[in-house]
């Protein structure tokens, strides 16, 4: 048997909408259970990093991982590189 046949209401409630971003995804299925309780429990989102990543605190930063795994642009290599090539100063 489906799930839907259990709980249409709660299966309709976890349609998210189109524009939802990767990033808000776990705020969406905290405010579903609010209306709609449930044992869905949000795992983790999938983890690229580097050291370079950690080195300037982008590891586990909601804004970076919804621009990384939205847009597929990612803090990798070349990235640095990029960095590296440009002579990058430090802000102040």
């Amino acid at each position: 048997m489906q799930i839907s046949s259990f709980k249409p209401a709660l299966r309709a409630a976890l349609q998210a909408p189109d524009q939802t971003l990767v990033g808000q995804h776990r705020d969406f299925i905290e405010a579903v259970r609010r209306e709609h309780p449930h044992d869905i429990c949000f795992v983790c989102l999938p983890r690229l990093s580097t050291c370079g990543m950690y080195a300037f605190g982008l590891t586990g930063k909601d804004r970076y991982n919804t621009i990384a795994y939205d847009y597929d642009i990612y803090a990798g290599p070349d990235f640095f590189y990029w960095l590296l090539e440009a002579r990058q100063e430090p802000l102040q």
